[in-house]
């Protein structure tokens, strides 16, 4: 009688939410499908994103609620092409290249300097060829940050593609790109580590995110075992730090290990929203551990804490901004 979705309006009546259910499923079975046959053809994942709005029926295309708002069909697609064939499109030249800084060196080196493909830029861009011009430019700005002029130029060429994007999400990193080269990152606030996902992880899950963190060469050179008694959820689990990998197993019973661990799952939690530490449990008497302690310590010694704040296009270093007046 009537459906409510997340992102669009209320339908009533039961024809229209079969005709509106009908599109939405013909929509996906489309991105699925029909990249599934260009890439069958041959077509690489690149040229997949370009095309495949070229594939569209009438019916689709003309419906407000299977336009990309909130995706977009390039992005979908080749997402379906990554998902099936991976990243590499068989053509050599793409299958070992060089790191991305060494690369954007000898681009620029090949295209003249970064002087010469500014002066390029400058008439494309006047042409409304933003695309391209984001892409030469890029290559620039990677190879010379302290190049004001690329910078200035590949922000403006980032924003008119975000004015043009119908994609809220390719909108939105259009804009918050451009904002970087100008004036850098602005703070903000990662969700994946909060408190409501880490309380609905399971154990495994928490052992694996802390396996995620290790650098395997430190830890290497200090292999442990280690029963973790679970008391709360009454689970074990054997954790073995071998060859630089934690690996993590629920089993049955204790095994013979260097340690074993007696603490609530509420408190591992805890322990890694940073609310609590370890040795405070021990001291109030919430966990135990018997064996050798000082595996805890190597855990934590070859252990590291993610940095959120990694820059995606390179920053202007302080003094260097661009067109800083648009963010005030």
């Amino acid at each position: 009688e009537y459906l409510f979705g997340s992102h669009s309006a209320p339908i009533w009546g039961n024809q229209e939410i079969n005709q509106f259910m009908a599109l939405q499923r013909d929509n996906y079975g489309f991105v699925h499908n029909q990249t599934l046959r260009l890439a069958n053809n041959g077509m690489t994942m690149q040229d997949i994103g370009s095309f495949i709005y070229d594939e569209l029926p009438e019916q689709i295309r003309t419906s407000w609620h299977t336009n990309g708002y909130h995706g977009t069909y390039s992005h979908n697609a080749r997402a379906v092409y990554n998902m099936y064939l991976g990243f590499f499109d068989m053509n050599a030249a793409n299958l070992d290249p060089l790191p991305v800084h060494a690369e954007a060196v000898k681009f620029t080196a090949y295209m003249g300097g970064a002087d010469a493909v500014v002066k390029k830029a400058k008439i494309d861009f006047k042409n409304g060829e933003y695309r391209f011009v984001s892409t030469a430019l890029n290559k620039v700005v990677i190879a010379e940050p302290t190049h004001k002029a690329a910078r200035k130029l590949l922000a403006d060429s980032l924003e008119q593609q975000g004015y043009q994007a119908e994609g809220a999400g390719w909108r939105n990193t259009f804009l918050t790109s451009a904002q970087e080269l100008r004036v850098g990152s602005m703070p903000g606030t990662p969700k994946s580590g909060s408190a409501d996902v880490l309380s609905e992880m399971s154990v495994t899950n928490l052992l694996d995110f802390m396996a995620v963190k290790v650098v395997a060469k430190k830890a290497a050179e200090t292999p442990f075992t280690l029963n973790v008694n679970v008391v709360d959820l009454n689970e074990i689990h054997f954790v073995d730090m071998s060859n630089g990998n934690l690996n993590n197993i629920i089993v049955n019973n204790t095994r013979d290990a260097d340690a074993t661990l007696n603490i609530n799952k509420t408190d591992i939690t805890q322990i890694l929203l940073g609310q609590t530490t370890l040795d405070t449990l021990i001291k109030e008497g919430k966990a135990s551990i018997k064996g050798d302690a000082s595996v805890l310590n190597k855990l934590a010694a070859a252990s590291i804490e993610f940095d959120p704040s990694f820059e995606i296009l390179p920053r202007p270093i302080a003094g260097s901004e661009v067109d800083a007046q648009l963010y005030q």
